[in-house]
């Protein structure tokens, strides 16, 4: 089979990229080794919030009015708020004030132990709180599945369950994928794959400008509901889980983790409730109905890489945005899917461009 764009992942952004280009009368097909939305698309928290980067906050706003179109009611029309508790009123003020300084949007609140526990009840007493004006929580499972019925209406073909290389000329040109034991054709390679797309890339491991970051999230039975989405706001750096507790339409979802290589779901679920309780006490009668252990996309400098790879014509991508899919990917896979139709990727951002990284090494071809 012969096509305009082949795009490699069925996850929220290789899904709105496709429903992109196929509305601009691109012939695309999607391929993935998995079922829509398995990667981190259909396994995260499931809250649309502000990326805490500068560059990336456009993309936030118009990904919020994207997720309004296609989601309808199931988007929230306005954003619930977000609520990082923290143990003293030094921290919580020093909280607000670098929200204030870096995203003033956010229009940060200071929470007394009062205030708190008037916006949130079921949070520990005594904690100070900054109230950030983000949030809107969906289910992701259900925000991938949409965009890939989009591009299926729009004409795109969406093959899952299937193993998927790049098809290569002998000077390494990428001219397609192999895929359900054949041969697709493309004029552009589209890798939105997510964890995988260094590997997909450059199946060597030598170029990996994108590397896994595991989460593990619970999904918990409880008679206690939070009303807003609640995070532990005094964690730094480099820690491998925090408090954060996401009631999505249905679901109430507990995280999060941060680790280097791929864990036991169940032992981490039971850490994470452990610890959830010092901050909110219901975790402690609360029973876990599922487990999620998922790979985000994490990229060498924390943003997505967009457009054309290094030193490819037709290899592109539109991947590396760590936990942000659901937050900024929309509007990425709109962006990308614009640059391909065009022809040109000049008018991505230079700080998301997939070409800011090195391009692959030889033996990749």
């Amino acid at each position: 089979m012969t096509y305009d764009v082949v795009v490699v992942g069925a996850g929220i952004v290789g899904c709105a990229a496709a429903a992109s280009l196929a509305e601009g009368g691109a012939r695309v097909a999607v391929f993935d080794a998995g079922p829509v939305g398995a990667g981190a698309s259909g396994r995260n928290a499931g809250l649309v919030e502000h990326p805490f980067d500068r560059e990336q906050v456009a993309l936030h706003a118009e990904t919020v009015a994207i997720l309004r179109d296609v989601l309808g009611d199931a988007m929230p029309a306005q954003p619930t708020g977000l609520l990082l508790l923290l143990e003293d009123e030094r921290a919580a003020e020093q909280a607000v004030r670098a929200a204030a300084a870096s995203h003033p949007e956010l229009a940060p609140e200071l929470l007394s132990p009062v205030a708190v526990e008037a916006a949130e009840p079921s949070v520990r007493p005594g904690l100070w709180g900054c109230r950030l004006q983000t949030g809107h929580p969906v289910r992701p499972a259900a925000a991938v599945g949409a965009f890939a019925e989009l591009a299926r209406a729009g004409g795109a073909t969406i093959v899952t369950g299937t193993p998927v290389a790049l098809l290569r000329d002998g000077d390494g040109t990428v001219r397609g994928v192999a895929a359900d034991g054949e041969t697709h054709r493309a004029d552009v390679v589209l890798v939105a794959a997510g964890a995988s797309s260094s590997t997909l890339v450059d199946p060597t491991g030598r170029w990996q400008p994108v590397r896994p970051l595991w989460g593990v999230s619970v999904t918990l039975d409880s008679p206690v509901r939070p009303r807003l989405p609640l995070m532990d706001g005094q964690e730094e750096g480099g820690v491998q889980t925090a408090f954060t507790l996401i009631p999505t339409p249905g679901d109430l979802v507990l995280g999060s983790t941060w680790l280097d290589d791929e864990p036991d779901g169940a032992p981490w679920a039971a850490r994470l409730l452990a610890e959830a309780a010092a901050l909110w006490p219901a975790a402690a009668g609360a029973a876990v109905a599922d487990v999620r252990v998922c790979a985000r996309p994490r990229s060498f400098d924390g943003r997505p890489l967009l457009g054309r790879v290094a030193g490819h014509d037709t290899l592109w991508t539109a991947t590396g945005h760590g936990g942000r899919g659901v937050s900024t990917g929309a509007a990425t896979a709109r962006l990308v899917a614009e640059a391909i139709l065009a022809g040109d990727d000049r008018d991505v951002p230079p700080a998301l461009r997939a070409d800011r990284f090195a391009p692959p090494p030889p033996a990749a071809a």
